[in-house]
């Protein structure tokens, strides 16, 4: 047709499929403009490739572009041949699998099959699965064609008999080619196959000789020998069939391949444990993997593809749980907002079911006795037995904790999710017994796990599917369930609790009062016509008022608490109820409903209305209903009126200000609703700052339990401290703001114009006066003010970083009231500031917070406010404090509120742990000069390689004791930075050289006690000075280039590096080398105690020595260090000086009788062993035997051989029995190779190594 538009060949391969198609020349959308460029006629696109053909003539009277088969060429007049482009029916073929019972085969509809790829008259179509046991992935070769129609093809094909599987088919659309996939469809006969165990399994294939290829069935033949393994085992072979599902990861670095391989169980196995077969099946597998000796394999993971097994984290136990369910713990674990912690059973069939642990934050609460009766009722469908258990454990209420009511209204929950008509006198019962419950109880039980709202939701339940009149009444609660008669409402007859009585819709005021009725529920005339409809009403009176208890300050005196429920009635009321009640006085009442949200209050609806001796009260809704005392405005209820009500801000902040007044009426709830109402207000910039100012210092003055108890529960305090902030960050001001009260200070300057450094606050008699600081204030000029109190100083580098962005807010609070963290530690908090500025997020100075230190006996610890949306708040230490004459300085490099901590010195005894300390360092002086003093005077001594190593030692751990007192003493007492620097520098030199030459020493431990048979390392004094002095060089100079700051802003009171340089430069090399250190100590330990020795005439010694050596060695390798480790990072300082030298005053007074006494051990109980190539034909080494205790004379220390040995050339026999010893003046290589085979090397004897040389022993 004319009107389709012509070829436009956008691709180049269409060109190609043109010459397939004719070999004339015809006309295509090709169309050369007036400027001479080529675009597509239709699209009008410009052409982004050419075709042309070798005759192309490009003229300006050719303007229509053909096509032929060499390729484009332009004509004059359109070619009596066109192509034009069609329109074609695209057909969206689909693969549909489904299962036929019947049949036990899996059938695959293909619709608008023509739309596939086809092959020889045939579609191409594949189905696949992963339960074949051979294959990774099995293709089935041929499928059955069942049915035909015009565009409907049916198959099917058999399911795989190895195990449990996805099945699935996949085909290729015609046009493009693209992969068309049919619907996964996972089976699994669970009779047949009952359990199904994964098995992650870590393969190196790198020893194998052939080329392997991890991805193909060469992975599964490899694997045999574990196979066969597995088959030896009657169980695995008899039960098990092994199915590769996965291969998981590929490491070809290492040669390793990560797969996944299940086993499934392929006997009925209705009769077993899963969790006992899991662990029996694992264990299994194990001792395969242990014997399967030619492959080095490794089990990463065992899982179960249905369960995610028992597990204990931390404090939580998770049980057993099926796949993609969520989980409780065992000892239910209770988050802020009542609700449980759960964790999921995360996975699926083929990787495995592992759990997904909840981090979130949550409480445990204490189980009593009747609590094990209870638990396993929880966890079941439970019945009349269960019923009668719970109302037995209710008659002994005195027993029943917060948790066992928590437990109750869960089994209750689950009793009656399903109406139990049978059931409802005993729960009614149970109820009126559980509100017997001390008080305490049932308010903990409601505030933390929200029970007993959940018990009165259980009655309303019951009541929506009441069908039968029921009136049940005992000592504090009555129900009624009522299918609407000739009445309109129930009243309570005083002085009578077992019945109720009815009251018709004729009677009057005055005919209730002759019925003596002492409360009652009266019906209009709407709501009884709405009744007419659906006929059914339920009456509760509680006539005691336990389920409705509010934690607030005044615990109201409730009367009898009425409850009205229309099952059937979804719409509003159409009149009022009444509740009326019978009155000693005439004072007007509080008509109040049970508000549920925020944890439970009763709510104010409107003033009751006299009649007589009876209060009526006028209720729009149905719900829990009393009659509270009206003589004074509800706090709660006034805070809840501001934060629904649609005030704009000034005057919600206004009214705010007003109710913060009476601060001895606030709740917990108030805390958290005053946090409420200035997150509603805090995103307006014009807020009156002085009523906001006044408001939270109001809030400093309620009882301190109470702010502890609201933010505990609802982090209240964190919340109004973080919208303070948020509304003075947002505060629109035009010249500096500055507002005080008795209890808070807010302080918004700007540096461009006020030039502002600071803030200082002065003691007046007992009285503090605020001075703002201005102009270059430095930190000394402000720490000798007289009566200084505290101050925040900005550093000039800081000021400078501002200039940009010039606001400051600074806020001050002469206590912590606001501050509430959940610790048994005792703490003194000094006068808070907060400090922020923002769209600054890195600091480029300090901000200074000084305190004047008023208790000298208390440990100061500079620290901040930590606290975010899912962590409560607490006090972090975050720096060292300085002290500056009189006064502390603490230095943050971040906004928040600061605080100088003074811990109570029963937790820190710093002043005794300095005296210990000094001493300490005393002894440990003392005893490295006398190191050094018989250094100077025995020549011998100091020759002896081992005694230098030992002098290069003492002379770092001098170096460095000297250089903690100078670091401590700059400081503390200078501010010259680059003092500090150098100093730090050469004291994280020392720290670092010391433990290098701790793993020099090391070394030679290794080789006297572990490589006895070698000899000595060439050059060792040389090596060793490079491990000790060179070494430490490259962290330390890694630190200062990268970390340059980190030596000046020091945690542990020294010029010491912190932050990143800490862990980098310091924890990091110690924390390897004393890992290398423990190696070594547990090797030569190994050697000594446990290599066969036999010694005459040493008896119990020898543990005494072993004893004696594993002590003196666990000193020397510096291995009391992991103590440090597992200290506190804030307290790094104490630390590094308690245990440092404490260690160093024991080390020093040892190391010179360590070095002799330990190879006096040696030579006692020392072993030979085959470390070395040189063996007696028989490959079995002699003992020495010891006739009597060694000592310097050498002669006591002999070997006792079947025959005398033959000395090798360059030996000759030795005084001593059986020994051979080397010529002092012969120059010969030690140790040389080994001259006969029943002989071997052996240079470390002592003494005779001395006195003689290298010897020979047998």
């Amino acid at each position: 047709r004319q009107s389709d538009p012509k070829v436009e060949f956008l691709k180049p391969y269409q060109n190609n499929i043109y010459k397939k198609l004719t070999n004339e020349t015809c006309s295509m959308g090709l169309e050369k403009t007036p400027n001479g460029t080529y675009i597509w006629s239709s699209s009008k696109q410009e052409i982004d490739y050419t075709y042309w053909s070798p005759d192309a003539i490009f003229n300006k009277t050719f303007i229509y572009g053909a096509s032929t088969p060499k390729g484009w060429v332009l004509t004059q007049e359109p070619a009596s041949c066109c192509l034009f482009e069609k329109e074609v029916e695209k057909l969206e073929p689909e693969l549909t699998l489904t299962f036929d019972e019947y049949t036990y085969h899996l059938e695959l509809t293909v619709t608008n099959f023509r739309g596939l790829k086809w092959v020889n008259s045939e579609v191409l179509l594949y189905c696949f699965t992963d339960a074949n046991a051979e294959n990774l992935l099995y293709r089935y070769p041929a499928l059955n064609q069942k049915l035909r129609t015009n565009d409907t093809v049916v198959y099917d094909f058999k399911l795989n008999d190895d195990g449990p599987g996805r099945y699935w088919c996949e085909s290729f659309r015609n046009l493009d080619l693209e992969v068309v996939k049919s619907n996964e469809f996972f089976f699994r006969e669970s009779t047949i196959f009952y359990y199904e165990f994964v098995m992650i399994l870590r393969v190196n294939y790198s020893q194998t000789l052939i080329h392997l290829n991890p991805l193909s069935s060469d992975i599964i033949e490899y694997l045999r020998e574990f196979f066969d393994e597995m088959n030896f085992v009657s169980h695995l072979k008899d039960n098990y069939v092994t199915r590769f599902m996965k291969i998981i990861d590929i490491d070809e670095m290492k040669n390793e391949v990560l797969i996944n391989i299940h086993l499934t169980y392929n006997i009925d196995g209705s009769n077993k444990n899963h969790d006992g077969e899991y662990e029996f099946t694992k264990t299994l597998i194990q001792e395969a993997i242990q014997r399967t000796v030619g492959i080095k394999l490794e089990m990463v993971d065992f899982l179960s593809s249905d369960y995610c097994l028992k597990k204990i984290d931390q404090k939580q136990t998770w049980p057993t749980t099926e796949v993609g369910r969520l989980a409780h713990s065992e000892e239910f674990c209770f988050k802020i907002d009542t609700s449980l912690v759960t964790s999921l059973c995360d996975g699926n069939f083929i990787s495995g079911a592992r759990w997904s642990i909840s981090e979130e934050k949550c409480e445990i609460f204490n189980k009593s006795s009747v609590t094990p009766q209870l638990l396993p009722l929880i966890d079941q469908q439970p019945g009349s037995e269960a019923a009668m258990v719970i109302f037995d454990i209710s008659t002994n209420h005195d027993l029943i904790y917060p948790f066992d009511v928590y437990a109750i209204s869960e089994i209750f929950s689950k009793m009656f999710a399903i109406y139990r008509g049978d059931y409802i006198t005993t729960f009614i019962e149970t109820i009126s017994n559980l509100m017997e419950i001390k008080r305490h109880v049932l308010l903990e039980a409601r505030l933390k796990m929200n029970a007993t709202d959940k018990i009165l939701a259980i009655i309303d339940h019951i009541a929506a599917y009441s069908g039968e009149n029921t009136e049940v009444c005992t000592k504090n609660l009555c129900f009624k369930f009522e299918i609407f008669h000739d009445w309109a409402g129930f009243g309570v007859p005083k002085g009578n609790t077992s019945r109720l009585m009815s009251i018709s819709s004729n009677q009057t005021v005055d005919d209730i009062k002759n019925m003596n009725l002492d409360i009652g529920v009266w019906l209009s005339s709407p709501v009884l016509s709405q009744l007419e409809a659906s006929p059914s009403l339920v009456i509760l009176f509680f006539f005691k008022g336990s389920f409705f208890v509010e934690n607030s300050t005044t615990d109201k005196s409730l009367g009898t608490v009425g409850r009205i429920i229309l099952p059937y009635i979804e719409e509003s009321l159409a009149g009022p109820i009444w509740v009326f009640q019978d009155v000693e006085d005439e004072i007007t009442k509080a008509c109040s409903f049970w508000n549920f949200d925020l944890l439970g209050f009763w709510r104010k609806d409107s003033d009751s209305v006299g009649y007589s001796s009876y209060q009526f009260c006028e209720f729009w809704r149905p719900s829990f209903f009393v009659l509270t005392d009206g003589n004074q405005d509800n706090m709660t209820e006034s805070l809840i009126g501001i934060l629904e009500s649609n005030f704009k801000t000034p005057e919600v902040i206004n009214r705010l200000h007003r109710l913060s007044r009476r601060h001895e009426e606030f709740g917990y709830i108030d805390v958290y609703l005053v946090g409420k109402i200035l997150e509603k207000v805090h995103q307006d910039s014009g807020i009156d700052l002085k009523a906001l100012v006044h408001t939270v210092s109001n809030l400093h003055q309620v009882q301190r339990k109470i702010l502890e108890e609201s933010q505990n529960l609802k982090w209240a305090t964190d919340t109004i401290l973080h919208y303070v902030d948020q509304i003075l960050i947002k505060h629109n001001y035009d010249k500096q703001v500055n507002v005080t009260s008795d209890n808070f200070i807010i302080l918004i300057s700007d540096i461009k114009e006020s030039n502002f450094s600071g803030l200082a606050f002065l003691g007046y008699n007992k009285t503090f006066q605020m001075q703002i600081l201005e102009g270059d204030t430095e930190i000394e000029e402000v720490a000798n003010y007289e009566n200084l109190i505290s101050a925040v100083v900005l550093s000039s580098e800081l000021k400078k970083q501002l200039e940009e962005d010039a606001k400051v807010i600074v806020t001050f609070f002469p206590n912590d009231a606001l501050f509430n963290e959940n610790t048994t530690q005792s703490k003194d908090v000094s006068k808070i500031f907060g400090v922020t500025l923002p769209n600054i997020a890195k600091y480029s100075g300090p901000i200074s917070v000084l305190h004047k230190a008023t208790k000298s006996y208390y440990q100061n610890q500079c620290s901040y406010w930590y606290y975010n949306q899912s962590t409560a708040g607490l006090w972090l230490d975050d720096s060292e404090s300085k002290y500056l004459s009189s006064v502390i300085n603490c230095e943050f490099w971040h906004a928040t509120h600061f605080a100088l901590l003074l811990l109570d010195q029963d937790k820190f005894h710093d002043n005794a742990l300095d005296w210990i300390t000094n001493i300490n360092c005393a002894i440990s002086m003392v005893s490295l000069f006398c190191i050094i003093l018989t250094a100077i005077l025995f020549k011998k001594w100091r020759r002896n390689t081992g005694n230098q190593i030992l002098l290069n030692f003492v002379f770092v751990i001098i170096l460095q004791i000297g250089l903690l007192y100078v670091s401590g003493i700059i400081n503390q007492n200078s501010q010259d930075d680059v003092l500090c620097t150098v100093t730090g520098l050469v004291l994280h030199y020392s720290v670092l050289s010391e433990f290098c030459w701790m793993l020099v020493i090391s070394f030679l431990q290794y080789k006297r006690f572990v490589k006895i048979l070698e000899g000595s390392p060439k050059r060792i004094l040389f090596k060793a000075c490079l491990c000790g002095w060179i070494l430490p060089l490259l962290p330390v100079i890694s630190v200062y280039v990268l970390y340059p700051d980190s030596y000046t802003h020091s945690k542990v009171r020294l010029c010491y590096p912190s932050g990143a340089g800490l862990y980098l430069g310091v924890w990091l090399p110690l924390s390897i080398i004393i890992s290398v250190n423990f190696i070594v100590f547990g090797y030569v330990m190994y050697s000594v105690v446990y290599k066969k020795t036999e010694c005459d005439n040493v008896g119990n010694n020898e543990i005494l020595l072993h004893w004696r050596l594993g002590v003196l060695l666990f000193f020397l390798l510096g291995l009391t260090w992991t103590f440090g480790f597992m200290g506190q990072l804030g307290f790094v300082g104490f630390i590094y000086k308690l245990d440092m030298d404490k260690i160093t005053v024991i080390l020093l007074l040892c190391v010179i009788w360590l070095k002799n006494t330990a190879l006096q051990i040696q030579v006692v109980c020392n072993t030979t062993f085959p470390h070395s190539s040189c063996v007696n034909k028989t490959e079995v080494l002699p003992f020495r035997e010891c006739s009597n205790s060694c000592s310097k004379d050498s002669k006591c220390c002999y070997v006792h051989t079947e025959a005398p040995p033959r000395c090798p050339e360059g030996y000759i026999d030795s005084i001593q029995p059986n020994m051979c010893y080397r010529i002092q003046d012969q120059k010969s290589k030690f140790p040389p190779k080994c001259p006969f085979e029943d002989v071997l090397p052996f240079n470390y004897y002592k003494d005779v190594i001395d006195n003689i040389g290298p010897v020979w022993m047998p």
